[in-house]
C-alpha cells in the first residue's frame, strides 16, 4: 500500500547507517524523507548527494539578539544596561538557538545582580564550550529550590516520552508540587511538554543531565545517581556491586531473567524509584528499599511479600502479571504499607485474597483488573470508601473484563447502529481508513455494558475530531444522545473539531425537535418522565449540535451548509448557507479532505522561529530540483543548532501536499529488541497506516 503513495517522511537524529539503509526506496514518484543529522558522514553512506543536503548555521548577531531577547524580556523592552549584558551572554552562545533560549529563560524577570552573576560564570567557560556553558542554568536551579536540579536529572535519565500526568504522580512520591516543578522547568526551556502531553528534552540537554548523573565516573556505573541502560544496570545487580549514591533505577527495556540476592539491593540506601521485571528476588529483604518510594516489579514470582519486605516509605506499588495468590504474609508488620497510594495487581491470574485494607489507611487507587481468581473483596474495602465515593473509580474489573488502551485516534465517529450496514456511514468509515485516517467505532456488541461509560469518553477525548452522523432514527436511542452530550462537552472543554453530517434529516428538524426528532422525545418524555433532568440535556445538546458547521444529505441532493458558531465568541462568525447538488460519494470525499486537513496540518511542533522562513525555503528549493523521483534530503549541523525546527517547519508548511506524512524519532527506537532496520520500518507503518 505504501509503495504507491506519495510520502513525506522526517526522521530525526541519525547517527548510524543501519537505522536507515535503503528506507527512501519502495515510495511513490514524489515521495520525500528528510534526515537529520550530527555526522555528514552518514549523509555519505545513506547516498545523498551534496546537492539534497542544507547545513545549519548558527544565528546571526542580530538573529541571536532577536532570539535571546524574546525568551529573556518577552514582551518588554530592555534598558541600555540589559542590553549590553545581552550582547556578552550571545557572544557565549555561538549562535547556538538552543542556549540562547535557554538562557535567555533561565533570567528571564531576574535582577541585574543575578545576570552579571550568570555572566560572570559564563566567562570562566572558553566561548566555543557550548555544554559547559549550558550547564550554568542547571546549577542556576538551586536558587529557585534545592530539589529542582534532582527532579531535572530524574527527568532527563527516566521519563523522557512519558506522559506528564503519570510523571507528576511519580514526582510527587518524593517531591512536594510535582506538577509546579515541571512548569518551572518548561519555562526555563529546560523541558518540553508537546500536544500528546509527553515530556522532552533536547537531546544535548538529555546528555548534560546523563554526564552529571554519572558523577564523572564514566563506565563505574555502580557509581552512577542514576541507572537507566539496561547493560549497566544487570552488571550493577548480578555482581552485587550497588553503593549507596544510586537513586534511581528505570531502563526503558528490562528483561531479566536470572535470580538475583535481595540483599544486592542493601548498600543502595538512596534508592528512590525502581522498576523491574521479569526479575526473582531471593533471600531476605532485611534493611533494603527503605527509602523507596516507586516500585513497579512486572512479573514478579513472589507468591506473596515476604515479612521482612518492610518498605515503609513506599507510597506506589505495581505489581501487574504477578504470580502472587496474596499480597502479605500474616506476619507482616502493619505499619509496612502506611504510606502506600497506589497498588496496582492486574493481570495477577493467581491472585485469590485481597488485604485487609484497614492497613492501607491511604491508598487511593485500587487495580485488580484481570484477576481472574479473584472472587470477593475484603470487607475492609468499605473503610477506603465515603459514602459519596464511587467505587469503579477503584478500577476494579470483574474476571472477564476486557483492557483498553489508552490510544489516539484522529476521528471519533457516532451514529445509531441501524446506520452501519453498508449505508452512508459504512461507506464514510471506509473512505477514512482507506485515506490513513484513524477512526474509533465503538463496538456495538458491547455498547449497553457497564465498562462503556468508561471507555467511551476516553475514546472521545482522545480524538482530534468528532465526526456525529445524525439519521432520521438518531434520536430514538438514549445511548446516541448521551453520547452526543459527551461529545459536544468533550469539544468544549478540549477543543476538539466537531462535524454534525445530517443524513436524510432536516438540521432545523434536530435544532427546534420537530418531525421525527419530537417523535423521538415524546417517547423519551414517557419513558424518563422521573429524569427530566435527562431529557433537558438532550434538547438543549441537539439545539447546540445544529449549530456546528457540517454537511447534511437529503433524499440524494446534499447541501454543502454553514451556521455562525455563536457559542464560541472567537468563531463567531457567519457563512451564507450555499446548496450544491451532488451525489453521496462527493460529500464522503469532502467530508474526508476536511478530516485530512485538520489532522495533518501543524501536527509536529517547533522551536524557535527566528529566522526559519529562509531556511524553510532553501529547503523547498533543494527539493525543487528533484520533483519527480524520490527524493532525500539531508539536514546536518551540530546539536542544538536547529535542524529539527527547520524539518519541522518545512513539514508543517508542505505537509498537506502529500497522501501520507509521518515523523519518525530515532532516539525512540530500540535496536537492542531487533533489526534496526525492522525496528525503523515497524514504526513507519504504526506513524502511517
Amino acid at each position: 500500500m505504501i509503495c504507491s503513495k506519495k510520502v513525506l517522511i522526517l526522521i530525526d537524529d541519525i547517527d548510524d547507517y543501519e537505522q536507515y539503509e535503503s528506507l527512501a526506496g519502495p515510495f511513490a514518484s514524489g515521495s520525500v524523507v528528510i534526515v537529520t543529522t550530527k555526522d555528514q558522514e552518514i549523509l555519505n553512506k545513506i547516498g545523498i548527494q551534496s546537492k539534497y543536503r542544507y547545513k545549519v548555521n548558527g544565528l546571526n548577531a542580530a538573529e541571536a539578539l532577536e532570539l535571546f531577547t524574546r525568551h529573556a524580556f518577552q514582551n518588554e523592552e530592555p534598558n541600555n544596561v540589559f542590553l549590553e549584558m545581552s550582547k556578552d551572554i550571545i557572544c557565549h552562545a555561538g549562535g547556538l538557538p538552543l542556549a540562547l533560549v535557554v538562557f535567555g529563560s533561565n533570567l528571564l524577570k531576574q535582577f541585574e545582580e543575578q545576570w552579571r552573576w550568570f555572566i560572570d560564570k559564563l566567562e570562566q567557560q572558553p566561548i566555543d564550550n557550548v555544554e559547559k556553558n549550558l550547564m550554568i542554568s542547571f546549577y542556576a536551579l538551586k536558587s529557585v529550590h534545592h530539589l529542582l536540579q534532582d527532579i531535572f536529572l530524574d527527568i532527563a535519565c527516566f521519563f523522557i516520552g512519558w506522559k506528564r500526568e503519570a510523571v507528576v504522580k511519580i514526582m510527587e512520591t518524593c517531591y512536594t508540587f510535582g506538577s509546579l516543578n515541571i512548569d518551572i522547568l518548561e519555562k526555563r526551556c529546560l523541558l518540553t511538554i508537546n500536544d500528546d502531553d509527553e515530556l522532552g528534552m533536547h537531546d544535548m540537554l538529555q546528555d548534560m543531565g546523563k554526564r552529571i548523573a554519572q558523577n564523572n565516573f564514566r563506565n563505574e556505573p555502580e557509581n552512577y545517581s542514576r541507572l537507566w541502560v539496561s547493560e549497566d544496570i544487570f552488571d550493577v545487580l548480578k555482581k552485587q556491586k550497588g553503593t549507596r549514591v544510586t537513586e534511581g533505577i528505570i531502563p526503558r527495556t528490562f528483561n531479566y531473567r536470572e535470580a538475583l540476592v535481595a540483599t544486592t539491593f542493601q548498600m543502595m540506601s538512596k534508592l528512590r524509584f525502581l522498576y523491574l521485571k521479569n526479575v526473582n528476588l531471593r533471600g531476605s529483604f532485611e534493611q533494603t528499599f527503605e527509602n523507596l518510594r516507586w516500585l513497579r516489579w512486572e512479573c514478579c514470582a513472589l507468591k506473596c511479600l515476604p515479612s521482612d519486605f518492610c518498605p515503609q516509605k513506599l507510597v506506589t506499588l505495581k505489581l501487574p502479571h504477578s504470580e502472587m495468590r496474596s499480597l502479605w504474609e500474616l506476619n507482616m508488620d502493619s505499619q509496612v504499607f502506611e504510606k502506600l497510594m497506589t497498588l496496582d495487581m492486574s493481570f495477577s491470574l493467581d491472585f485469590t485474597v485481597t488485604p485487609d485494607f484497614t492497613r492501607l489507611s491511604r491508598l487511593e487507587t485500587l487495580n485488580l483488573k484481570g484477576c481472574k481468581s479473584l472472587r470477593e473483596l475484603h470487607v475492609s474495602i468499605g473503610c477506603l470508601l465515603n459514602p459519596s465515593d464511587n467505587k469503579e473509580d477503584f478500577n476494579i474489573s470483574s474476571p472477564g473484563a476486557s483492557n483498553v488502551t489508552h490510544t489516539h485516534w484522529n476521528v471519533f465517529l457516532s451514529f445509531r447502529d441501524v446506520d452501519r450496514r453498508d449505508t452512508f456511514t459504512d461507506h464514510l468509515y471506509q473512505a477514512m481508513k482507506g485515506s490513513s485516517i484513524s477512526v474509533y467505532v465503538d463496538n456495538p456488541e458491547v455498547r449497553n455494558k457497564k465498562v462503556v461509560s468508561h471507555i467511551l469518553p476516553r475514546a472521545i477525548g482522545d480524538s482530534k475530531i468528532l465526526v456525529v452522523v445524525f439519521s432520521e432514527d438518531y434520536a430514538y436511542s438514549d445511548r446516541c444522545l448521551d453520547e452526543l452530550v459527551e461529545v459536544l462537552s468533550c469539544s468544549n472543554t478540549m477543543g476538539r473539531s466537531l462535524i454534525p453530517v445530517f443524513y436524510n434529516i432536516d438540521p432545523s428538524d434536530v435544532k427546534h425537535q420537530t418531525g421525527s426528532v419530537r417523535e423521538a422525545f415524546e417517547r423519551h418524555e414517557i419513558r424518563f418522565a422521573g429524569e427530566m433532568n435527562k431529557v433537558n440535556e438532550w434538547r438543549l445538546a441537539l439545539t447546540e449540535f445544529s449549530g456546528f458547521e457540517g454537511y447534511s444529505f437529503q433524499n440524494n441532493n446534499v447541501n454543502d451548509w454553514r451556521f455562525a458558531l455563536t457559542h464560541f465568541a472567537s468563531f463567531a462568525r457567519f457563512f451564507p448557507q450555499n446548496r450544491i447538488n451532488r451525489d453521496e460519494l462527493d460529500i464522503i470525499q469532502d467530508i474526508v479532505e476536511d478530516v485530512k486537513a485538520e489532522v495533518t496540518t501543524n501536527v509536529l511542533q517547533q522551536g524557535y522561529l527566528v529566522g526559519i522562513d529562509s531556511a524553510v525555503e532553501d529547503v523547498y528549493h533543494t527539493l525543487r530540483m528533484k520533483s519527480n523521483d524520490v527524493c532525500a534530503i539531508g539536514i546536518c549541523g551540530m546539536g542544538g543548532i536547529g535542524k529539527i525546527t527547520i524539518a519541522k517547519a518545512f513539514y508543517n508548511k508542505y505537509s498537506n501536499q502529500f497522501n501520507i506524512s509521518g515523523f519518525i524519532d530515532i532516539v525512540e527506537l530500540h535496536p537492542q529488541e531487533g533489526s534496526p532496520l525492522l525496528a525503523l520500518l515497524e514504526k513507519t507503518l504504526i506513524e502511517l497506516l
